[in-house]
C-alpha cells in the first residue's frame, strides 16, 4: 500500500513539474535535478566524490609508480604521494603556464617526477585551448561551447606513454590517472604496448561534455579497455560500481570511471563499491 501511495505522489509530482506552473514547479524539478545528480556522483570534488577513498583503498597493496596524465596544479598529485609513501608521481603537465603552477607546489618533492609534456599517443608538437581564470578545463579539444570563459591557443609538447615507459625505464604501472578533458583515448592509445602487455593494474579515467566534442563515447572507452582484459565501472563515493556498458550509461556528465586488470582481481575486489 505504501509503494503504491509513494508512486501515486511521485507520478502528481512529475506532472505538475511538467506543467510549469511557476516557482513551486522549478523548485521540484531543481530538487529532482540535485537528486539525479547526487545518485549519478555528478561531483568533482575529490575528498568527497570516491577519489580519496580509491586511493585510501589502494594502500593495503605495493604501489610504487603512478602516473598523473593531466596533473594540472598538482592537487591530484598531492593525494597521491600521501596516499603511497614508496611511490614515485609521474606527473603530465601539457600547458606550459600551468607546469610552473606545478612546479611551484610539488618542484621539492623528490618523489614527484613531473614533466612539462601532454600524454598523447605519438611525439609531437599541438595547440592546447588554455584556459587562464580555470586551469582544469584546458584541452587539445575545442571545448568553449562548454565553458563561459576564455580561451588562449597555446603550443605545446605531447609524447607517448609507451615511449616515456622506455625512456625512463618503467616497466609497471601500477595506477594511472587521466584527466585530459576529451582527450583520454589518444593517451590510452600512447600506452598500447603497456596495455597489451598487461602492465598497468588500474586506470582512473574522466568522461564528461568534452567527449561530445573529441566525437568519443564512454561506449568506446569501455570497447578499447575491456579489448585488453580490464573490468569497468563508474567511480561512486564509496567504491567502483563495475558493470557491463549500457547505452542509457551515455550521460556525457561522468565524472571518473575506473579499470582494473583481470590480472588484478584482487584489486578490483578491494575497490568494489559495496
Amino acid at each position: 500500500m505504501q509503494t503504491s501511495w509513494i508512486g501515486r505522489m511521485r507520478t502528481r509530482a512529475v506532472r505538475f513539474a511538467a506543467r510549469d506552473l511557476g516557482p513551486l514547479s522549478s523548485r521540484l524539478v531543481r530538487f529532482a535535478s540535485e537528486v539525479v545528480e547526487s545518485g549519478k556522483n555528478l561531483n568533482y570534488d575529490i575528498r568527497t566524490n570516491g577519489e580519496r577513498r580509491l586511493l585510501q583503498s589502494l594502500r593495503r597493496f605495493p604501489v610504487t609508480t603512478v602516473v598523473d596524465a593531466g596533473a594540472n596544479r598538482g592537487v591530484w598529485a598531492q593525494e597521491a604521494l600521501a596516499a603511497f609513501p614508496s611511490a614515485t608521481v609521474h606527473a603530465f603537465e601539457i600547458v606550459p603556464q600551468t607546469f610552473a603552477l606545478l612546479q611551484s607546489a610539488l618542484g621539492a618533492n623528490p618523489r614527484a617526477r613531473l614533466v612539462d609534456k601532454g600524454l598523447s599517443d605519438a611525439d609531437n608538437t599541438v595547440e592546447v585551448n588554455y584556459a587562464p581564470d580555470n586551469t582544469t578545463i584546458s584541452s587539445i579539444i575545442p571545448v568553449a561551447a562548454i565553458h563561459k570563459t576564455e580561451f588562449v591557443r597555446v603550443a605545446a609538447q605531447v609524447t607517448s606513454g609507451d615511449a616515456y615507459c622506455r625512456a625512463e625505464g618503467i616497466d609497471h604501472i601500477d595506477l594511472l590517472k587521466i584527466d585530459v578533458e576529451g582527450a583520454e583515448p589518444m593517451v590510452l592509445r600512447g600506452f598500447s604496448n603497456m596495455l597489451s602487455r598487461k602492465r598497468i593494474d588500474v586506470i582512473q579515467f574522466e568522461y564528461g561534455m568534452a567527449n561530445i566534442y573529441a566525437r568519443v563515447l564512454l561506449r568506446d572507452l569501455y570497447e578499447l579497455l575491456e579489448g585488453h582484459g580490464y573490468a569497468v565501472g563508474k567511480l561512486m563515493p564509496r567504491g567502483v560500481r563495475f558493470k557491463s556498458y549500457h547505452p542509457t550509461d551515455e550521460d556525457f556528465r561522468g565524472p571518473n570511471y575506473v579499470a582494473v586488470s583481470a590480472l588484478r582481481q584482487d584489486i578490483g575486489a578491494a575497490l568494489q563499491d559495496r
